[in-house]
């Protein structure tokens, strides 16, 4: 009976998360537009002025904190930003990742592949003006672009936004089950021997995809984040194409609550080793990662 109440519930309130989700992209997608138009005739390569920077990171976040709420998504945080960070680093589990970044670190640029939301009329305008780094994974030259732009973003002087990656490079819904016999996570310097010719590589049993090493070529320092969605199938469900994705969105509104964890790893900076070796600063950030996972699962 309870949970035929909840489903009751949930129902009536699709109508009005779905009216409240249209108002706030269209206000979102509005301002963004503003922002796009005024910088039309500048350069990709600089930073969005103090004014324009200040409409995007007053609007889009707490659009991304309304849309959470349309689909049903509260967010706990768990611990803290690390002020001086420039590079956050999170494993991917659901297609809410992205909004409960953008509404815990104020509008973050992000990796984004081009087939994703940057393909989508308002979306697309919005991660546009979010100024993030766009890239192909099937294409060797665009990869090598966006590992180029990120090196420069964040070795820069500028007023760059903070840059938000998902080293695994695309959706992994196992994150944060992980197997009890598992093996032991290996750190330092022998942490890239775990996975035989990839120092990125996972292995049996683990949770975490192998993680890509473009944002780790600039060796500076980054503060890793961990999502999880305790007991939620359907946050945690990869969606192959657009259909399932908007599928998806609508089995997450009719739910009543889905619940989210957001959890901030202390800063961390490589070592001289690691500087000099993005595949060793890569493997051990991974282990690092893993072995909080496995410590609160």
């Amino acid at each position: 009976m309870a949970d035929r109440g909840r489903a009751l519930c949930a129902l009536a309130l699709f109508p009005l998360r779905l009216v409240v989700q249209a108002l706030v992209e269209l206000v979102a997608f509005v301002a963004c537009v503003v922002v796009s138009l005024a910088t039309a005739r500048g350069s990709p390569d600089t930073p969005l002025s103090a004014p324009l920077r200040a409409i995007v990171s007053h609007v889009v976040p707490p659009m991304a904190r309304v849309l959470l709420w349309t689909v049903s998504v509260h967010v706990r945080v768990r611990g803290s930003r690390a002020p001086d960070a420039r590079l956050f680093v999170c494993n991917h589990v659901s297609i809410c990742d992205g909004f409960v970044l953008t509404a815990a670190l104020g509008a973050p640029s992000f990796v984004a592949r081009e087939a994703g939301l940057a393909r989508l009329p308002i979306f697309g305008t919005i991660v546009a003006a979010m100024q993030c780094v766009f890239v192909d994974n099937e294409s060797a030259s665009s990869r090598a672009g966006a590992a180029r732009a990120i090196r420069d973003r964040l070795l820069s002087s500028g007023s760059w936004p903070p840059l938000a990656v998902f080293p695994e490079g695309r959706i992994n819904p196992s994150a944060g089950r992980v197997h009890a016999n598992a093996p032991a996570v290996r750190r330092g310097p022998l942490a890239a021997a775990d996975a035989g010719a990839s120092p990125c590589a996972a292995t049996e049993g683990e949770t975490l995809l192998p993680f890509r090493e473009g944002a780790f070529r600039a060796a500076v320092p980054c503060q890793p984040l961990l999502v999880r969605y305790p007991g939620s199938a359907v946050a945690a469900a990869p969606p192959a194409s657009l259909g399932e994705e908007l599928a998806l969105i609508g089995r997450l509104m009719l739910q009543l609550s889905t619940s989210c964890v957001l959890e901030f790893l202390p800063l961390y900076t490589p070592t001289a080793e690691e500087r000099a070796d993005p595949k060793l600063y890569c493997a051990n950030v991974r282990a690092h990662m893993l072995e909080r996972l496995r410590e609160t699962t």
